[in-house]
């Protein structure tokens, strides 16, 4: 991966998300991401320039059997890497589940971001821009009382 550089950034309520390079960088807070949200980061993912996404799902994120069957399915034709964090067992079971429909899902606990990075093939310098880039993006999302 070359030097990071910013092509764009959309901060909601609820979501953010940014493309560096060839890395689409999402994140969720607690709160319930409305359609509107979903459409606008599928647009994101059919990005042709985007190869990877990793998601810092911060709560309860909830996937209609539509919405993950379409998902599973721009992963595959767009042959994305994607890599999730977060704390849930049930949401890292759920990104399993993915895993065995695209072959291209992963989850990881947020205090194993090296791990994620590592698994997305990202150089130290991606890293760090990677990682500023998603606490600024966790900082700005409205909180409905859970802490990251």
């Amino acid at each position: 991966m070359s030097v990071l550089a910013g092509l764009s950034k959309e901060i909601t309520k609820t979501i953010a998300w940014r493309t560096l390079d060839d890395l689409l960088i999402i994140a969720h807070s607690d709160a319930t991401v409305t359609e509107a949200e979903t459409k606008e980061i599928f647009v994101a993912l059919e990005n042709p320039s985007v190869k990877s996404v990793i998601v810092h799902a911060g709560g309860k994120v909830v996937l209609d059997a539509r919405t993950r069957s379409d998902l599973a399915k721009v992963v595959k034709e767009h042959e994305l890497q994607v890599v999730v964090l977060t704390d849930s067992a049930m949401q890292r079971g759920v990104v399993t589940a993915l895993g065995w429909v695209t072959g291209r899902h992963s989850s990881f606990a947020p205090s194993d971001i090296d791990g994620a990075f590592d698994h997305l093939g990202l150089t130290k310098e991606a890293r760090a821009v990677a990682s500023a880039e998603l606490n600024s993006m966790l900082a700005s999302l409205t909180r409905t009382g859970r802490a990251w």
